[in-house]
């Protein structure tokens, strides 16, 4: 995302300074993730700095479900 995508996105000038404290919304940019043996939406979710809730939540699942091995989903890209 380009500064004047993130500018648009929150209503600034693209040359706008930012103040100490101020809240400005940045787009969750995912990448694909392929569930491997051990792994559980609990410690995926604990890896990436998110819930369960919004881990499940990004992935259109329970947050109960059980992951296969092989199921591909959705985590934050770092």
């Amino acid at each position: 995302m380009s500064p004047s995508d993130l500018a648009a996105l929150n209503n600034l000038k693209p040359n706008a300074n930012l103040l100490l404290g101020q809240r400005i919304k940045v787009p969750k940019m995912t990448t694909t993730y392929k569930v491997k043996s051990g792994d559980s939406l609990t410690n995926l979710a604990r890896k990436y700095g998110m819930s369960n809730k919004e881990l499940a939540e990004m992935n259109d699942i329970s947050p109960l479900a059980d992951l296969r091995i092989g199921q591909t989903i959705k985590v934050p890209n770092r």
